[in-house]
């Protein structure tokens, strides 16, 4: 049984027990006992007036208790609600880290696949290569896009 069950559970038992002495204290203001003395009927309704008190005090900190624990519920269920919300924030960047990931990695491969077709063609025709892989000196005639044979491509 949590802390508020309890606090409720208290707080109805003692809810009755307070109606239960309020109905006898009514009853006994309005039905004497015969044969009482003056003075016992005031000590029992001193004695009746004692235990309401104490038991409204009961009442009154149990009150507060429960109000206590519903406060440290709610607390406690909006830290589990931001908890949530960040987890699910958490969630979802991660799902878009993957997802760029797995782009980066097509790329990676489409580039790397390009380059490899590149460097094969220009390896499968010796004669024939790009400036770019030729040193200048290599040349066979100045301003010619053909290396000259033996010529190391870059």
């Amino acid at each position: 049984m949590s802390a508020s069950d309890e606090d409720v559970t208290a707080y109805t038992g003692l809810s009755l027990v307070v109606a239960s002495l309020a109905s006898v204290y009514a009853w006994r203001q309005t039905s004497p006992r015969k044969n009482a003395p003056p003075h016992d009927k005031t000590d029992q309704l001193t004695a009746v007036n004692n235990q309401l008190a104490m038991l409204a005090k009961q009442l009154a900190a149990s009150n507060d208790r429960a109000d206590r624990a519903e406060a440290q519920r709610a607390k406690a269920e909006k830290q589990l609600n931001e908890l949530q919300a960040r987890c699910e924030l958490a969630d979802q960047q991660a799902r878009e880290a993957r997802e760029k990931i797995e782009k980066l990695e097509e790329q990676i491969q489409t580039e790397r696949e390009r380059s490899l077709s590149a460097a094969d063609s220009v390896l499968n025709s010796p004669h024939q290569c790009s400036p770019y892989l030729c040193s200048p000196a290599n040349y066979s005639t100045p301003g010619s896009d053909y290396c000259s044979p033996g010529t190391r491509i870059y």
